[in-house]
């Protein structure tokens, strides 16, 4: 007897993503600007990106981002539904 069973359901965004991760791009952006914090967030931006490629393309160099901070990025350009999608970035608040 065959059974079929139903694919795993696709993971719901948080419906406030894009703004929560807007507002820790604010955050990342003030904390590198700011002389004592600009350490800190420099290793939180470095903790995202998992690897870096410099592709050449018609003479000029393509510049591919892997980890976290790529995802993230990609989630942003995908098509929004429901509102939700996000930016990169530390502090702030987190989805509840």
């Amino acid at each position: 007897m065959l059974r079929w069973t139903a694919p795993p359901p696709t993971p719901r965004l948080h419906p406030n993503l894009a703004a929560l991760y807007q507002q820790k791009v604010i955050n990342l952006a003030e904390a590198l600007n700011d002389e004592p914090t600009r350490l800190e967030a420099t290793e939180c931006l470095r903790d995202l990106i998992e690897e870096i490629r410099l592709v050449p393309e018609n003479g000029k160099l393509r510049i591919e981002l892997y980890g976290e901070l790529a995802s993230l990025i990609n989630l942003a350009n995908v098509p929004r539904r429901n509102g939700g999608a996000g930016n990169a970035g530390c502090g702030g608040s987190q989805p509840s």
